[in-house]
């Protein structure tokens, strides 16, 4: 490609000096704060609490010799693209995130690699990448040690060494002359990296004091870095760019397209920069609301994409444009004439046309019929015609017109790469969507065959369908070929035509097992219920496709699947009442997570809190062992509790480890907050605690128990350390209500499975009292065929759908896509304290991982449970994954907001690999399941030859044990697995006395069957020890009416057992009618207190007591609270774009006053009470729109002072009863100052009633008034 640069006689500048504050926020850098930090060096004088700017000498340059604007820059915000487009005005792929930091070369030009030499300072994360991407030598890089990027620690140590190490680079230069004579060539960069923002951010927020005081210090190092360049040149040749990579989000993350993460600042100054633009009447050009509070109206603000800061800096230092670069010269910052800067950015819209040349040669070449770009295709809009009528315009002075048309030929060159970048859309969009489709039907078929079907149906080809479809396949590569495409469309191509192929092939079994899967469907009610759950099954598909974008949908598909029990019936819900109890628990708790925020502040409450409900699971099972795994087998038929006294102390040792867990998260916690990082006792702990939680359980294959409670207790406590060291919030409640909720829904399933087979074997023994012992013989013979498991049926789907809604919600209820993408070190500082982001990003995936284990491990004991294949429902929910793939990948937007564009990209990704990662989750459910043993003397896990079976010789009878199938288990094998006291019983009592017993006198038929029934057998059914009768032999066979006459005798004493039944199930109904009313009362409850904080039992123990630290510990919790419901309303305007009402605004805020008038009744409570009402003003101060308030704003303004007016009389009257020693004249002007410029806009009075008392109290102290300590001033309202 052709180089391009501005033929200039000589360069605007002859040296470029470009900062980056690193994670620097556009709003944070020019707006004005008190004094962040009193204690610390700060340039800022007087009043520590009146608001300033923090950056006073940037906005010196933008007030007095430079232009400055917003930088918008692309998602990924994260360091590397964000350099890459400032300094190559390149923007990388999405997916360049995954590159890598350390030393990976930057393959494409830049800046750098086109000065005639550059010295940069900073992070080794960063700086490498472009010396080892440059000419060799062209690059310096002095980077300090990756080990002091330490986020437990203060940031701007790292701007400091950056700053002392230009310094010296100078300093050495007046005793070095080979030094100096570098120094003074033309062209030459100078670049500072500056990460204690980054650091800052992460670490602490940025809204935090240690943020903002490192905009302090960034602020003051520029200033002297500046000042000693332009003494050492002494040229005024020099130009300086101020600017950062990306911003940061209220959590301290960045990585998404928030806002706060793509806007950041830009000021340039020195030569060849333009001096500010000055509007004395009014707002000037470029200001919208973001920068209302900045107080920089009067000067033009002038925004550019980030790309164009690399052909800015190209053109002041007179460089040629980076090679490749999309930037656009922003000509608002030139200092020159008209007609030069139409020039330059026809040069710079030359470079971009290159690329677009040489993209389009290289389609031309490989198409077979290439459709040139419209708005550059035919001669009369051609590239060169273009140009030259561009450059005639500039040579007869119309320079506005020239630029115009410059302008739009840049779009149309940029707009034709995109063009040409998409140009094979639909020939792909077509191939991956026959994939999809192809996969989904090529898994159904797979599932049909393997777990439906019990005979093998042989595949049919043919030669006509094996010569069409590779006859389609060589089509497609011969395409493919053509084009010279890369070799993944090949795959893209082959795929499709291989599923669709084993499809067609295979469709025998689609037919056979839609007949067999559909055969129960007959009837129009049938039709009806079958068309009503189809809509529900792809209804809740999309509504999962949706909760990608609303997490909320969780909350109601859990408070809906509380209803799910209902639909078996009351007999059900009153036969399974703890199990069903604990599903509505769970699933309320789990619908409360959602509502919570996905990204989240630390804290450690709630995390102790988690820890303490694991260790309270661990300790209560380990007290109540031997009584939970009792009860466990009686309700589920699983083996008989073993218990095992080493057994037990490997699951103390577990215990332990959580407990140690939660000390040294603590620990850590404290050590991070304070800055003192992390001590290396610490760290160790850490690392042990979490190391020993993961291999200690490997223990318990010594010493094993094959209880599935057990089971499933060693797993939850495996896990639990990590939930907590990896943790900032309300992960670890989650962890223990997912896993709760789990555990119910695989008893649940387990129950409604035996209850729907029951219920179908006694519809169908009403109707035709041999079709039980019929089927009982078909199904052994189908399982004599397939193994130990059952054939699936469409009722599975439900259990499948149910699986993957799980595998969402272990990812939705706790985060979501920007938090994953834009995660908080908070949890894994704790671990690695030193930036590591592939480290840090393994630790995060390995808390993600967690709930995945969880379910994995429940789903794989529900698959034993009902006898089904490990893999059949699996290999079900891969196919169904796909359908939400499919959903996504129509959603994948390339244009539009980059914050529309990372997400739908993000999306797609992760849907594509559920497949994958569904794989993985059955092959770890075989692991952790294997060994568990059932009633029958199986183990999950345990097989021969694919198939599980057991012989038995009872006479002449041989059978296949089987667990699976209920409908074939007959009255006796129920009896016989009963208890051998139950069944004793039963034989001395009388029938009609025991309605929960049904034995009952011999009855002649029972001759009919073989020699060698066992004893036990008081039923008219064959059991499935017994053979069926060979029909081809004449037998005796029971008489339809004797059996009907049996069977209602057998059934007669369970009429009253019913009807108590019934009238319990009512006295139940009624009771969950109480709770529903209790709950709507509590919601409504909730829905009066609006924002107003939830105040903990901690936080009401703390109002009601008197203690001397019980005012600064409440003040402390509500002023974080108010922050926090302040933040969360400006976030919520930049997300609507638009302002909320003052109205709105201050409901929020005076729903605090109730506790504040708490805070006011303790001791020394009135000092802080004092200083949150003024806070809760100044919160509506900030919400701004003041401006252009109409007559009803500001009368809710004025109202809402009048509120808080009344309620600081009462304040300030206890607070000189108190005989506190306060500066009263101080808050009198700190409050008048506030007034007069309220005033300003009309509204008035601002805390009249307050002032007049304050003053009243000042007249009552001077020397002349009322003696000191005879009467206090009166009481004024």
């Amino acid at each position: 490609m052709r180089e391009h640069r501005v033929e200039t006689q000589e360069a605007p500048a002859n040296r470029l000096v470009l900062f980056v504050g690193d994670g620097l926020r556009a709003d944070k850098a020019f707006q004005s704060f008190p004094n962040p930090d009193p204690n610390a060096p700060t340039p800022l004088a007087d009043d520590p609490a009146i608001p300033r700017p923090l950056a006073p000498y940037l906005r010196s340059r933008v007030l007095e010799s430079g232009t400055f604007g917003v930088s918008h820059t692309r998602v990924p915000t994260e360091s590397r693209p964000g350099h890459v487009a400032l300094i190559a005005g390149l923007y990388e792929d999405v997916s360049a995130v995954t590159t890598g930091w350390k030393l990976n070369p930057v393959n494409f030009d830049s800046v750098f690699n086109r000065s005639r030499h550059t010295w940069s300072w900073g992070s080794p994360d960063i700086l490498p990448m472009f010396e080892h991407g440059a000419v060799p030598g062209r690059v310096d890089s002095y980077c300090y040690e990756a080990e002091i990027e330490d986020f437990s620690k203060d940031g701007w140590g790292l701007d400091e060494w950056v700053f002392e190490r230009v310094k010296k680079l100078f300093t050495d230069a007046k005793t070095n002359a080979t030094l100096d004579a570098e120094l003074r060539q033309e062209k030459n960069v100078f670049f500072l990296h500056l990460l204690g923002l980054d650091i800052a951010g992460h670490g602490h927020r940025p809204y935090s004091w240690q943020y903002l005081h490192n905009i302090q210090f960034v602020d003051q190092g520029v200033q002297e870095i500046t000042r000693l360049i332009e003494e050492f040149y002494d040229d005024d040749k020099t130009a300086f760019v101020f600017t950062a990579d990306h911003g940061m989000s209220d959590w301290g993350s960045h990585g998404d397209g928030h806002p706060d993460n793509t806007r950041t600042p830009l000021i340039a100054w020195g030569a060849g920069v333009a001096t500010p633009v000055k509007n004395t009447s009014g707002v000037a050009q470029g200001h919208d609301e973001f920068s209302s509070d900045w107080g920089l109206d009067e000067i033009e603000r002038h925004d550019v994409d980030q790309a164009d800061v690399a052909a800015l800096m190209a053109y002041l230092v007179g460089l040629d444009f980076p090679t490749n670069s999309v930037g656009v010269l922003p000509l608002s910052y030139l200092s020159t004439d008209t007609k030069t800067k139409a020039e330059a950015l026809l040069v710079n819209a030359k470079e971009i046309l290159e690329m677009y040349h040489v993209k389009e040669e290289l389609k031309k070449s490989s198409e077979l019929r290439y459709q040139p770009f419209p708005g550059l295709g035919d001669e009369a809009h051609s590239v060169e015609h273009r140009v030259s009528q561009i450059q005639q315009a500039i040579d007869d002075d119309k320079v506005d017109e020239a630029i115009l048309q410059t302008y739009e030929l840049i779009d149309l060159g940029l707009e034709g790469m995109r063009y040409l970048q998409r140009y094979d859309w639909l020939f792909l969009r077509t191939l991956v969507t026959a994939g999809y489709v192809g996969w989904i039907v090529f898994a159904i078929t797979t599932v049909i065959d393997l777990h439906v079907l019990t005979e093998h149906v042989p595949a049919l080809r043919t030669t006509q369908s094996i010569a069409m479809f590779s006859g389609v396949l060589v089509a497609l590569f011969a395409v493919i070929l053509k084009q010279r495409s890369p070799w993944v469309y090949y795959v893209y191509a082959f795929f499709p035509v291989l599923f669709w192929e084993e499809v067609y092939a295979r469709r025998g079994s689609l037919t056979k097992g839609g007949k067999i899967l559909f055969g129960h469907v007959s009837s129009n009610g049938d039709i009806a219920k079958l068309v009503l759950s189809t809509l529900g099954f792809f209804g809740l598909l999309e509504a999962l496709v949706q909760s990608y974008f609303v997490r909320e949908i969780y909350t109601v598909c859990y408070l809906l699947a509380t209803c799910w029990p209902a639909v078996y019936g009351q007999v059900f819900m009153k036969k399974n009442l703890g199990t069903v109890a604990t599903w509505v628990l769970s699933c309320i708790i789990m619908s409360a997570f959602t509502m919570l925020p996905a990204n989240k502040a630390e804290d450690t409450r709630l995390i102790l809190l988690g820890g303490g409900l694991m260790f309270a699971v661990g300790a209560l099972y380990l007290f109540f062992e031997k009584h939970l795994l009792a009860d466990a087998k009686s309700d589920d038929e699983l083996a008989e509790p073993r218990l095992d006294d080493k057994s037990r102390i490997i699951l103390s040792v577990q215990l332990g480890l959580v407990l140690l867990s939660m000390i040294v998260t603590k620990s850590s916690i404290g050590y991070t907050q304070a800055r003192q990082g992390l001590p290396l006792g610490v760290l160790v702990v850490g690392w042990a605690t979490l190391v020993a939680s993961l291999v200690v359980p490997q223990l318990h294959g010594l010493y094993p128990n094959s209880h599935y409670v057990h089971r499933l207790v060693v797993i939850f406590l495996q896990f639990a350390p990590t939930f907590i060291i990896l943790t900032i919030s309300y992960e670890g409640l989650f962890y223990f209500a997912f896993f709760l909720c789990l555990f119910s829904w695989m008893r649940l399933e387990h129950q409604v499975s035996l209850h729907t087979t029951q219920t179908q074997k006694t519809a169908a023994a009403s109707t035709n009292p041999l079709k039980p012992a019929i089927e009982a013989a078909a199904d052994r013979l189908g399982a004599i065929r397939k193994g130990d498991y059952r054939s699936l049926t469409l009722a599975d789907a439900r259990i499948a759908l149910f699986f993957f809604f799980f595998i969402q919600s272990a990812f939705f209820s706790a985060s979501n896509i920007a938090s994953v993408s834009s995660f908080s070190l908070d949890a894994v500082a704790r671990l690695i304290p030193v930036f590591d982001p592939f480290s840090q990003g393994a630790l995060l995936m390995l808390k993600l991982m967690v709930p995945f284990a969880a379910l994995s491990a429940n789903f794989g004991l529900l698959n034993r449970r009902l006898g089904v294949a490990p893999s059949a429902l699996f290999m079900v929910v891969m196919a169904v994954s796909d359908v939400m793939t499919l959903n996504f990948f129509f959603m994948v937007k390339d244009e539009g907001s980059w914050l529309d564009i990372g997400t739908t990209i993000s999306h797609f990704v992760i849907a594509s690999l559920l497949g994958v990662f569904v794989a993985g989750l059955e092959m770890y459910s075989e692991w952790t399941i294997k060994g568990v043993e059932f009633s029958d003397g199986r183990k999950a896990g345990t097989q021969s030859n694919g198939r599980s079976t057991k012989g038995k010789v009872n006479g002449q009878s041989n059978y296949v044990e089987h667990d699976a199938p209920p409908r074939s288990q007959s009255f006796d094998e129920y009896a016989e697995k009963r208890p051998e006291s139950s069944r004793k019983e039963s034989h001395q009592q009388d029938p009609t006395t025991d309605a929960e017993m049904y034995p009952r006198p011999q009855q002649p038929q029972e001759t009919a069957y073989p020699q060698g029934v066992p004893n036990g057998s008081h039923n008219a059914m064959p059991i499935r020890s017994q053979q069926i009768p060979n029909m081809g032999i004449k037998q005796p066979e029971p008489m339809p009416d004797l059996l009907t006459a049996a069977f209602n005798q057998a059934v007669r004493p369970y009429t009253e057992k019913i009807e108590q039944l019934e009238s319990q199930l009512a006295d139940m109904q009624a009771w969950v009618d109480q709770l529903e009313q209790q709950r709507a009362e509590v919601h409504n409850w909730i829905d009066k207190r609006g924002l107003r904080p939830d105040v903990p039992a901690s936080i009401a123990k703390i109002m009601d007591t008197t203690t001397s630290d019980a005012a600064p510990t409440l003040n402390a919790q509500l002023d974080r609270k108010i922050t926090i419901v302040n933040f969360d309303l400006h976030r919520l305007q930049d997300d609507l774009n638009d302002s909320i009402s003052s109205s709105h605004f201050a409901s929020a805020m005076l729903k605090f006053l109730p506790d504040i008038q708490r805070l006011t009744l303790l001791p020394s409570g009135p000092r802080y009470a004092f200083d949150l009402i003024l806070k809760l003003g100044g919160n509506l101060n900030s919400h701004g729109g003041i401006d252009s308030a109409d007559a009803s704003d500001i009368a809710a303004r004025r109202d809402f002072y009048t509120r808080l007016d009344e309620a600081m009389v009462d304040v300030v009257q206890r607070r000189f009863g108190e005989s506190e020693d306060w500066n009263v004249q101080r808050e009198i002007k700190r409050i008048e100052k506030t007034a007069s410029y309220l005033k300003t806009y009309g509204v008035e009075p601002y805390f009249p009633q307050t002032l007049e008392m304050m003053k009243r109290e000042m007249e009552f102290q001077q020397p002349n008034g009322v003696p000191n300590g005879q009467g206090t001033p009166p009481r004024y309202h």
